[in-house]
């Protein structure tokens, strides 16, 4: 009987001590009590622990995970932006790559059209130059040498024509600007 009584004096005496609980935020980590005799000694401990160096670093360490996450998600929008960016510039260039073969396109068909001009023209002028001079050899009967020698004459000058109109090479679009 007397262990008996010595169980419920013990068990009056804890239930008059001071109890305070530690708790950390992660789940499933363990509780921690703790007790004192007064109520003096209860607060001091729990002042001395909520300005532990420990629980500041616990409050540092939340604030440096939350600039990381923050930075982090800064990063991942820089390289997204920084993508479309370099995928914005690829279809430029090559807009602009397609510009310049078109230019280089038209150039050349404009030298053509000009240079079929030209040999047109001078072409056309060769034409009336024979007519005018079949009209004459009609209008004038003459005698044979001297429209051989009129025709030797002007062969000089025909041939010269047709040099003119040839194309000369060199021209053309740059070539820097046209794929060959």
């Amino acid at each position: 009987m007397e262990k008996i009584q010595k169980n419920v004096e013990i068990f009056a005496q804890l239930q008059l001590l001071c109890m305070f609980t530690l708790k950390w935020k992660k789940e499933g980590s363990k509780e921690f009590q703790f007790r004192s005799e007064t109520e003096a000694e209860c607060q001091a401990w729990v002042h001395a622990i909520s300005n532990a160096r420990y629980s500041s670093l616990l409050n540092d360490k939340e604030q440096l995970e939350q600039k990381y996450l923050h930075l982090s998600q800064i990063v991942e929008s820089e390289s997204t932006a920084k993508w479309q960016y370099s995928r914005q510039c690829e279809e430029l260039s090559a807009e602009v790559q397609k510009l310049r073969q078109e230019i280089c396109q038209l150039k050349r068909q404009e030298g053509r059209s000009n240079h079929l001009r030209l040999v047109l023209a001078k072409s056309a002028a060769l034409l009336e130059a024979l007519t005018r001079q079949q009209q004459q050899q009609q209008q004038e009967p003459a005698n044979g040498a001297q429209v051989v020698a009129q025709q030797r004459a002007r062969a000089p000058e025909a041939r010269q024509l047709a040099k003119r109109t040839r194309s000369r090479p060199g021209r053309g679009c740059r070539a820097d600007w046209c794929p060959r």
